[in-house]
């Protein structure tokens, strides 16, 4: 089985919803300001996960890399250091915070 380009966006993608969902249920206050902020609004529960996912798909499929990239951008976490820090404490924030800057560039 070919492992496409797409599907690894697709991968990630998953990947960083299911971060987020564990981001909202620890700040919620944070998350309703970034959601305001977003270019497309989603309920914010399982269907609007859905719907996004649903979204990301249909522009894999479509190959349109430009609209998968900025969907996938909208669930990054803002200030990822800090909020890992404060989170999960200075030790696991930091070797946590490290590779998920990593998987951002």
């Amino acid at each position: 089985m070919l492992f496409l380009p797409s599907r690894a966006w697709t991968f990630f993608a998953v990947s960083s919803l299911f971060l987020c969902s564990v981001i909202h249920s620890q700040q919620v206050g944070e998350f309703k300001s970034v959601q305001a902020t977003s270019t497309a609004s989603y309920p914010n529960d399982p269907n609007g996960l859905r719907q996004l996912l649903e979204e990301m798909l249909v522009a894999a499929r479509q190959n349109d890399n430009t609209k998968l990239q900025s969907l996938i951008r909208e669930t990054e976490i803002p200030s990822y250091e800090n909020w890992f820090t404060t989170t999960f404490g200075q030790e696991k924030g930091e070797s946590w915070a490290g590779p998920y800057g990593k998987m951002l560039q």
